[in-house]
């Protein structure tokens, strides 16, 4: 693996696995292995390791665990979320509600509407599929 591995825009399938010990907990010395999908930033499998199999990995021996963590919404794998906001200033001729509506009219997943100084933001949230297109 090179730095030009983490530089690169992820493609679906690239995965950043990362094995933290020692870590102490209520149990003694614990290992945690966490694997994230690099394209949505989603956890795919999360686990508290032993201090053996930790040990055993080390020796590239198969391990096997219980008690893994997984993603609530797994149908996000892959995707990467698309943000797109909107600035409504006090005079401007636009209500912020109506340009939250035609966020989502539009198939965004997501949209909200925040008070700032200047008047108002509305931003936007969809996860897409890169192999789909812009969002389509």
């Amino acid at each position: 693996m090179t730095a030009d591995d983490f530089d690169r825009e992820p493609v679906p399938g690239d995965v950043s696995v990362q094995l933290s010990y020692p870590y102490n907990s209520h149990t003694g010395r614990r290992g945690h292995l966490t694997v994230t999908d690099r394209m949505s930033g989603l956890t795919l499998v999360e686990v508290d390791l032993t201090a053996g199999q930790v040990m055993d990995l080390m020796a590239h021996t198969s391990v096997r665990v219980s008690g893994a963590t997984l993603p609530a919404r797994p149908d996000l794998i892959g995707k990467r979320m698309e943000t797109d906001s909107t600035t409504v200033g006090h005079n401007d001729e636009r209500d912020p509600e109506q340009v939250r509506v035609g966020y989502l009219v539009a198939g965004w997943d997501t949209a909200q509407v925040r008070r700032t100084n200047s008047g108002h933001q509305v931003t936007a949230r969809r996860w897409v599929d890169p192999a789909a297109g812009d969002g389509e």
